[in-house]
């Protein structure tokens, strides 16, 4: 189990430094900042998963995911999610990645409060 953490983590860390030379600093700050936001999310995410499996009255709301997603299902979707979130900052000029991630990362502090504010942890 820990190297699959291991390998999920290099994972998100790698879209920021593999072909980012074309992204400026705060390009890289916010693509880093986003990243940890869904990385953030993921975590909490894992938390709702354990506590659904275990008879608890926390459910997911992401239909993607479903109301009781696996693990398995929670790190494809967020590998999916980080990979997807890095093509389309990396297919946008300057100003549109910058406005881009900045919503995405936004965003995802709004998820990751609102789980954090729920009694939910990070999970491994």
């Amino acid at each position: 189990m820990k190297i699959l953490l291991i390998l999920l983590l290099t994972l998100f860390a790698l879209p920021i430094s593999v072909q980012a030379q074309d992204f400026d600093k705060t390009d890289k700050i916010f693509l880093a900042a986003t990243q940890t936001m869904l990385i953030g999310d993921m975590l909490t995410t894992l938390d709702i998963a354990h506590d659904c499996r275990n008879g608890g009255s926390i459910y997911e709301t992401n239909p993607i995911l479903g109301r009781c997603p696996s693990r398995t299902a929670v790190y494809g979707y967020f590998i999916g999610v980080s990979a997807a979130t890095w093509l389309i900052a990396r297919a946008l000029p300057p100003t549109e990645r910058k406005f881009f991630l900045g919503v995405v990362g936004v965003v995802e502090v709004g998820y990751v409060s609102h789980n954090l504010s729920m009694g939910l942890r990070f999970r491994f």
